[in-house]
């Protein structure tokens, strides 16, 4: 008896250890989605821009640790403005106006990436502009960075209107220009040339002096530049231009380099007399610092890459020299963004960002961050490895501001592979640190999204089926466990009343 009293109670404390172990898996399943992933999300806004313009906003989202398995993203902008190139299949909603984006393993993938979006001011906008919003991983936080910007007056420039008394000259010409520009900036400049008909003048010739080293374009109508002497000139008679009262035009760039204040402009009218008469109307313009919303990055490309060998791609201010941080960084196999995305990310504190090509080809690179100009910009890979150290070479972007279209893709389940690039010298010579770098494998599935409680639903359903499970076989164990003991007592009573009767015999 003493045996089997020992015998049930060692199978009690297997039984509740048994138990202990189901339920803390239970608990570490239910916990370990939030225990080893983190997820932040950044916003860039420039400090300013004008009533009526447009400019990019980025949303850097960082992962460190494991993907959680849903992130939910809302945006609210400010009531009015319009938004559009939504970046990753975001939606603009309304009551509040919004954007709302959902990252998850069926769709676009909780990774470190980029999300962008256009927004337009109102022209009749003012004041300070307030930007909010959360990113949802189970509990909703609020978005870091940027919350406001500045609104300043309208884009347009209005000429200042010059009252002259004009001498009697049979011709003359009248400047009008805008009072002001920024370096970087383009302007039109228009000559109103004056003839008096009467005096029946043959010919007459233009000239017109430009601020050295601003790119002349759209001269109208047919003249000629010279830069050496920065100099415009126009010749009318009777087999060219006609002589008679005529509107001339042309376009002035401003080097984005432009030193800020006064430039100078003058010209005059030959028309045959003893005086050639100075052009009339404003002779000065203003240049003004470059906006904080027009920069130009400088991209940094290794002049030899070759397959399955890190590229590094270091991005800087043109003007400043600066590394460029948190830049966001796309890269295609092919001549453009409809071709394979292969690599994507933030450029680091030293504004690098690192990449390893699997195949030879042609990869087309875009840069994007708020206040700047978009980069694009095209790296040869080749096959095989390198034979000597490879060398870089700076390619300075001077494109138009636009915005990388979104490319829709299919519905795919992301599996992220994380590499760390090993660590090499950039020119000038410092040591960059590691980079991760994220690639993507795609595997197609027909799975649809079912929105982000559904997938946190699913796994909750998942481990309680485990703990039913689980209590289910440990209670059959338990049953068979109590009725060995019982047989083996009755097969004990047994044998002993045989024994009587064996003695008889």
């Amino acid at each position: 008896m003493k045996k089997i009293y020992d015998l049930k109670k060692r199978l009690k404390k297997m039984e509740i250890k048994k138990l202990n172990t189901v339920l803390i898996l239970g608990l570490f399943l239910v916990l370990a989605q939030g225990t080893f992933a983190a997820v932040t999300l950044t916003r860039d806004l420039p400090t300013s821009a004008a009533a009526g313009s447009t400019f990019t906003v980025t949303l850097a989202m960082v992962l460190t640790g494991t993907a959680p398995a849903v992130v939910g993203v809302t945006e609210n902008y400010p009531s009015g403005w319009t938004v559009s190139n939504i970046a990753l299949g975001g939606v603009a909603k309304t009551g509040p106006d919004r954007i709302e984006w959902i990252f998850w393993s069926m769709g676009n993938a909780v990774q470190t990436q980029s999300i962008t979006y256009r927004v337009t001011v109102p022209s009749t906008a003012s004041g300070t502009a307030t930007f909010s919003g959360t990113y949802d991983t189970g509990t909703a936080t609020a978005t870091l960075g940027d919350t406001s910007m500045t609104i300043t007056g309208g884009t347009t420039t209005t000429a200042a209107t010059t009252t002259t008394t004009l001498p009697p000259y049979p011709a003359y010409a009248t400047r009008s220009m805008s009072s002001s520009v920024k370096a970087g900036g383009t302007i039109t400049v228009t000559l109103a040339l004056e003839i008096d008909e009467s005096s029946a003048l043959n010919a007459v010739g233009v000239s017109e002096v430009v601020p050295a080293g601003w790119t002349v374009s759209a001269i109208s109508p047919n003249g000629t530049y010279f830069p050496s002497t920065h100099t415009i000139e126009w010749l009318f008679w009777a087999n060219g231009n006609p002589v008679a009262d005529t509107t001339i035009s042309y376009r002035l760039t401003v080097p984005s380099g432009t030193t800020t204040g006064a430039k100078t402009f003058s010209g005059d009218v030959d028309f045959g007399g003893s005086t050639n008469p100075t052009t009339y109307g404003r002779t000065q313009i203003t240049v003004a610092k470059k906006s904080s919303s027009n920069n130009d990055f400088t991209v940094t490309l290794p002049e030899q890459a070759y397959a399955n060998t890190v590229v590094a791609i270091v991005v800087t201010d043109q003007d400043s020299k600066d590394p460029v941080e948190k830049a966001g960084v796309d890269v295609f196999l092919g001549t453009d963004n409809n071709g394979q995305k292969v690599a994507y990310g933030v450029t680091d504190e030293n504004g690098t960002f690192k990449f390893t090509p699997a195949a030879a080809g042609q990869y087309t690179i875009y840069v994007d961050l708020s206040r700047y100009k978009e980069a694009k910009e095209t790296l040869t890979v080749k096959a095989g490895t390198p034979t000597t150290a490879p060398t870089t070479t700076v390619v300075t972007t001077t494109q138009k501001a636009t915005t990388m279209p979104v490319t829709t893709m299919p519905v795919t389940t992301t599996r992220i592979v994380t590499t760390t690039a090993p660590t090499t010298t950039q020119a000038p010579a410092t040591t960059q640190p590691q980079q991760t770098t994220t690639t993507m494998e795609q595997v197609t599935t027909t799975t649809q999204p079912t929105g982000p409680s559904g997938g946190s639903n699913m796994l909750l359903i998942g481990i309680v089926v485990i703990i039913i499970i689980a209590a289910v076989v440990f209670f059959m164990m338990k049953g068979k466990g109590k009725g060995k003991p019982a047989e083996n007592g009755k097969k004990g009573k047994e044998e002993k009343a045989s024994k009587p009767s064996e003695a008889k015999g």
